[in-house]
């Protein structure tokens, strides 16, 4: 195989679907409390990691892409998993067919329930390729690059020069984490703290126990 790059988008919704323009209906997503805050601004998030991540796809052509997430929701039933529903999004937003991305170099991986298991797409992939990835790639939220970083890369001893994480930062809901205090507004605040305090638990938990066993 000449695919040496994996560029993997770790789920962190679900999108039920609905018709055109209907994917930037909150009531179409199944969201997070913290998410719901700014809902507009968290679909609009989500749709941005998954353009950026095609666009990255398109420009290499020995990459694979790969939605991750698993059936995290139980308001949605277990019947949809993250990594689907973002593959639908794709198609409904047309970017599949408008980028002209190859559809062997797109798949899903749906096991996935947090971060450490998303960095395990790392290996579990490998049957896409003769050898283990020469470079990684993940597309997410500005608040969880540390704790990818720092935490599962360590877990996993995977090499961090082989590794980028990419945000869409500052652009849409994680524009509040480049403004200052004193420019935020209260709801900003709110959801600012609410964000770093949830993800703050997290990376402890995972500081404490790197395997979450």
């Amino acid at each position: 195989s000449n695919l040496r790059r994996l560029i993997v988008v770790p789920g962190q919704a679900i999108y039920l679907g609905g018709s055109y323009f209907y994917y930037y209906n909150p009531r179409n997503w199944i969201l997070e409390p913290y998410q719901s805050r700014w809902a507009s601004l968290s679909i609009r998030t989500f749709i941005s990691h998954i353009y950026r991540a095609l666009r990255e796809a398109l420009e290499d052509h020995h990459s694979l892409l790969i939605y991750s997430g698993g059936q995290t929701r139980k308001t949605s039933n277990q019947t949809i998993s993250e990594a689907e529903s973002y593959l639908r999004l794709s198609h409904q937003l047309g970017l599949l067919t408008g980028l002209g991305l190859n559809p062997g170099r797109i798949t899903t991986v749906e096991f996935t329930t947090n971060g450490l298991t998303n960095v395990l797409c790392f290996f579990f992939k490998k049957k896409y390729t003769d050898n283990y990835w020469k470079q990684v790639t993940a597309v997410g939220q500005t608040v969880k690059s540390s704790r990818f970083t720092e935490l599962h890369l360590r877990a996993l001893r995977y090499p961090k020069v082989s590794f980028d994480y990419i945000t869409t930062a500052p652009e849409e809901s994680d524009r509040i984490f480049y403004k200052p205090r004193s420019k935020r507004t209260d709801d900003e605040e709110k959801s600012f703290r609410e964000a770093v305090e949830g993800e703050r638990k997290v990376y402890l938990d995972f500081e404490r126990d790197l395997y979450s066993c």
